[in-house]
């Protein structure tokens, strides 16, 4: 970046596309027909993929393009000319659907006009971002005389009694359309369309058009044909049947001339242009298998699709005709439809429903305003290839091997692409010779031999080889050549940029670069959250090229002094014509000198020249220092917040990089050993962006969800409701200590150096302020002088009926509901649910209101205020924390004892025996191991069994649960650690804390209980056939006073 010339100008948009036919052959120097690469000299052939003017092949030459030599040339592209267009591989299933939408003799959609047209509204509306009025759109029907029917479809309801015609109702779809857009054009939303919900709505409306399939036209009422796609190599036709046949002449219904032969090839001369009129007629017409108008292509299509045989694309099959059609196993015509003929079918199509296919495979999104650049409409010829772009020489090295050469892989799949379309000009050149009236002698003789259909069929079979070439270029997984001794196939182009081998995982992302550094992380909350803690042997090797200037000059000059030892200091010092001098080496005097003459020009004369460049400033490279940009990064890179820009805090005495609690979930992060790495951007452009854009407040919410992804954790959960509930009072003395030890007067946090304080909560017998008082007084002086207070109401994770020690009902003493009036907490206690990374709490509503750095300034400030409450508090959990009373242990003890007959009524029950009387009868319990014998050969009727009890016992773990913890516990809640720690969201479970105290629980794997032996046991300790819950698998016992040997194995 030169900082003596910066740029005015500014990106107004940016899109991407696919490079089409024109483009390539734009920016293409060279075609290329020679399959020869290289001659008896080793020298690249004219035309050959090595053609000198795709840029040099050794560091000898020179690029007869450009002129450059081997270093310098960036390399040039050429291109192939195909004789006849084939399937774009990326999007052959597209194509394939579009193909079955189309009627092949009208050139529309076969569905009816009035269903088309509100799928346009849709699509209209959901461009300029307006999602609840496209949800309004689907729902417009045709005003009808007839009510609908229960279990009425769409269709139904558009094909009943209407009481307006399909105009009417068109028109006043798109009148309603039309205002809408006129509103929200007049509002200036232009960007809306880019929401997720958004996109995500386009996605199904999409989806959704495409599984729209009439056997029948709804606009010429022809019966059409049905397709099937044989892997992403052909397309096959199926012959009509002959009642469909007889309806379509009836009508007078003709296909027009859209079918594939010879003469659809182009000639080998550059630049020659595939015309549709050079297209014949096929004597054979296609067909169906639909009888009946009424029936779905899908229901004709699912049948032959089940019948495919797999097809490596290559061998002719049964003899075709002229036409290319073939009897098929099921007695039906079926033809392969070339790609010359799919795409002359879909550009009519791109005609006649301009608008449709303008939506569904254009650019969508509001006009760009500011660029006056109106993109092209889409077209057919996006779905197919006539031209194959030649990577550079440069991408495509050949290896070396002493004077040998050998060419690179990607050369093969290439030089198969010119062999094949060099056998297409050589059968299409016979097939031509065969019409020609006007024959000589000679030409006779020669051909006397040749058959034309055998000429057709090797035609045909060339064509599909040329798919499967340009298959393999594209993608070497579509159609994968077998290879000899198990070989991998060359790779394609997809290949060379996917997965960790491609190119940007290998070359581009995590390589040990310059200006790096990596190390331990450690956990420090004094530090601000977009902050990161440097230790001082970091400080002193990462540096930064900093230009010297008349403003900066006497900061520079002390750096230089301190030299590369002393932090803040400078390892090196640039010149302006790029020489370095170390400052490693160098004495005080030494560096003294080299710092006075900083701002003096290295060469007057150079420097002055009226011919020579413009001076450059001497830079230094000095240390970093507080306040620098970094980038910090955790692998495995896993999505966008893992790789963020902190600002630099040195931290002296340190060894380790210190960060901040609210970064964990962000980074996946925990500080068991973890490692991160940390990168200096080098100039000025790069700290820009990083400042501006991947800094770490503007990173709150993950793109994804948009849900809040920073937030602080486990003991500051557990400080904030304790601080927050009614019983927690501070006198004056506690209440400006931890207003000072959060909000830092050093900065700034409230303007002016001031914090504004609270009139306390009780005046007699003493000053006395709440919990609630002080996170008010946090949130007032966050709050930007010219904005309002917040005003929230939400709920947290404390239910109310855990406070309440009485049977009071009184909504207003109730702990459960968050509410901020203009700034001040009135009611309810703070936990995950407000500051945690949960979504529409605390800090994601001062996020949306108040920005991003209010957001995360917020995040900071708790953190040390939670922290500071801790000091004088403290937080552990005790044995107290995990022991039932004595009523609790009675009624745990009294629940598992019913518990065994509840199981033993559960299997009476499932095998169909009285279970409501003496369920110890002798006789009764004979009868039930007779038929639990019999189940347990039936495996359908075990898995019944296990169903049943699962639900009995499910039932019982929950009853315990509920009416044990936490009102029987020694120690109630909120004195009780344990569940305060999983009730407010700090950590664990209430699963975690029933184990310890209560029980483990019925134990399952995949949906089962334990198995059982053959002899009826789960194991050798229980009885046969035993219907007790231990011997199922019921884990009785918890982790607080052990648990059985047999329980240990069930568990494990």
């Amino acid at each position: 970046m030169d900082i003596a010339h910066p740029l005015t100008s500014e990106v107004t948009s940016l899109s991407f596309s696919f490079l089409s036919s024109d483009d390539i052959r734009s920016i293409s120097v060279k075609k290329i027909d020679n399959p020869v690469l290289l001659d008896n000299l080793n020298l690249a052939t004219n035309g050959g993929l090595y053609d000198p003017k795709l840029g040099p092949m050794t560091a000898r030459d020179m690029c007869e393009t450009c002129g450059q030599s081997y270093f310098a040339c960036p390399g040039h592209y050429g291109h192939i000319e195909l004789p006849s267009p084939v399937f774009h591989p990326l999007f052959m299933n597209q194509c394939y659907n579009l193909l079955r939408a189309t009627c092949l003799y009208c050139h529309h959609f076969k569905m009816p006009e009035l269903i088309l047209r509100r799928y346009i509204a849709r699509l209209r509306l959901l461009d300029a971002g307006c999602l609840e009025e496209a949800h309004t759109v689907a729902n417009f029907h045709p005003v009808t005389k007839d009510a609908p029917k229960d279990g009425d479809t769409q269709e139904d309801m558009d094909a009943g009694v209407a009481g307006e015609t399909a105009a009417e109702f068109i028109q006043r779809m798109d009148e309603y359309v039309r205002q809408v857009l006129k509103h929200r054009k007049r509002k200036h939303e232009r960007d809306n369309y880019k929401d997720g919900l958004v996109f995500e709505e386009r996605k199904r409306v999409l989806n959704e058009f495409g599984k729209k399939l009439w056997a029948k036209c709804s606009h010429c009422q022809a019966y059409g044909n049905t397709f099937r796609k044989e892997k992403t190599i052909k397309i096959i036709e199926y012959d009509l049947s002959p009642k469909q046949k007889l309806a379509n002449s009836t009508m007078g219904l003709k296909k027009p001339h859209a079918s594939f032969s010879s003469r659809s090839i182009k000639k080998p001369q550059k630049g020659k242009e595939e015309e549709d009129e050079g297209i014949e007629a096929s004597s054979a017409s296609s067909g169906s298998e639909a009888e009946d108008e009424g029936m779905d292509v899908d229901e004709v299509e699912a049948e032959e699709e089940e019948s495919e045989e797999e097809d490596e694309g290559l061998t002719a099959g049964p003899a075709r005709t002229a036409s290319g059609q073939v009897k098929g196993a099921r007695g039906r015509n079926e033809r392969v439809m070339a790609a010359a003929e799919v795409r002359s079918h879909l550009r009519r199509l791109f005609q006649k429903e301009a608008e449709a296919c303008s939506l569904l495979y254009g650019r969508h999104g509001g006009p760009q305003a500011k660029s006056g650049h109106i993109p092209p409409p889409p077209i057919a010829d996006m779905f197919f290839m006539d031209v194959v772009p030649v990577p550079p020489t440069r991408f495509r090295p050949p290896a070396k091997m002493g004077d040998d050469l050998f060419e690179n892989s990607q050369n093969t799949l290439l030089t198969a692409i010119i062999n094949t379309c060099e056998r297409i000009y050589t059968v299409n050149q016979t097939l031509r010779d065969f019409e020609r009236q006007d024959k000589s002698e000679a030409v006779m003789e020669a051909l006397k031999n040749l058959d034309k259909t055998r000429s057709f069929e090797i035609l045909l079979e060339s064509l599909i080889r040329l798919q499967h070439d340009v298959n393999s270029f594209m993608d070497s997984t579509k159609n994968p050549a077998v290879m000899k001794q198990g070989k991998l196939p060359p790779q394609g182009v997809k290949q060379l940029l996917e997965k960790k081998e491609g190119l940007f995982r290998k070359h581009m992302m995590g390589k040990r670069v310059n200006y790096a550094a990596r190390s331990v992380i450690s956990p420090d909350i004094n530090i601000e959250t977009n902050e990161i803690g440097i230790p001082p042997v970091f400080a002193k090797k990462l540096t930064y090229p900093e230009p010297v200037t008349p403003q900066n000059v006497h900061e520079m000059r002390q750096l230089v002094i301190n030299g590369p030892k002393v932090h803040p200091g400078a390892a090196l010092v640039q010149n302006e014509d790029g020489s370095q001098i170390s400052l490693d080496r160098t004495t005080l005097e030494q560096r003294t000198a080299i710092a006075n003459q900083l701002l003096t020009p290295q060469n007057d004369a150079w420097a002055g020249s009226s011919g020579g460049p413009a001076a450059r400033n001497k830079k230094v490279y000095r240390h970093i220092r507080d306040g620098d940009i970094v980038i910090l990064n955790r692998q495995p890179t896993l999505h966008k917040p893992s790789m963020m820009c902190h600002r630099v805090k040195v931290l002296h005495g340190e060894k380790t990089i210190r960060m901040h609690y609210a970064n964990c979930n962000s980074y996946n992060a925990d500080f068991d050993g973890d490692e991160m790495n940390i990168h200096f951007p080098q100039n000025e452009t790069a700290r820009a962006e990083a400042q501006m854009i991947a800094n770490t407040d503007n990173q709150y919410l993950v793109p994804t969800s948009g849900n809040p992804l920073r937030g602080l954790i486990q003991d500051h959960v557990v400080a904030g409701v304790w601080m927050c509930n009614k019983s927690s009072f501070f006198t004056r003395d506690e209440y400006y200590q931890l207003i000072y030890g959060a909000l830092r007067t050093e900065n700034n946090y409230s303007g002016g150096g001031r914090i504004i304080t609270l009139p306390p909560a009780i005046i007699k017998p003493r000053p006395m302020w709440t919990g609630k008082q002080i996170m008010s007084t946090i949130l007032v002086n966050l709050t930007p002088a010219n904005a309002k207070g917040l005003n929230l109401t939400s709920k947290n994770k404390v239910q109310n009926k855990l406070w309440q020690r009485d049977d009071s009902k009184d909504e207003n003493m109730s702990e459960e509901n968050v509410i901020f009036l203009d700034g001040h907490l009135i009611l309810g206690v703070l936990d995950k649910s407000q500051y945690g990374a949960s979504a529409y709490g605390l800090v994601h509503s001062v996020h949306e209101l108040y920005g991003p750095y209010i957001a995360n300034r917020l995040l900071a400030v708790l953190s040390r205020l939670l922290t500071k409450y801790l000091q004088h508090t403290g937080f552990s959990c005790r044995m107290d924390d995990l022991i039932l009373s004595e009523e609790g242990e009675r009624l745990r003890k009294q629940i598992l004892d019913d518990a065994n007959e509840d199981g033993m009524r559960t299997a009476l029950q499932f095998v169909g025996l009285p279970h409501d009387g003496d369920i110890h009868n002798p006789e009764l319990q004979q009868n039930l191991k007779i038929r639990l014998e019999e189940i347990l050969r039936d495996d359908n009727l075990m898995a019944g069994l296990d169903a049943k009890m699962q639900m009995a016992f499910n039932k019982t773990t929950s009853k315990i649960n509920n009416d044990v913890l936490p009102a029987h516990l020694v120690r109630p809640f909120p004195d009780n650690n344990m569940q305060m720690m999983t009730i407010s969201g700090a950590k664990g479970s209430k699963v975690n804390a029933s184990q310890i105290s209560t029980l483990l629980g019925q134990q399952a794997l995949e949906g089962r209980r334990v198995p059982t032996m053959v002899s009826g046991k789960t194991l050798p300790a229980f009885k046969a056939f035993d219907t007790q819950a231990r011997a199922g698998g019921y884990v009785a016992n918890r982790f607080l006073t052990g648990i059985r040997p047999q329980e240990y194995y069930f568990h494990w």
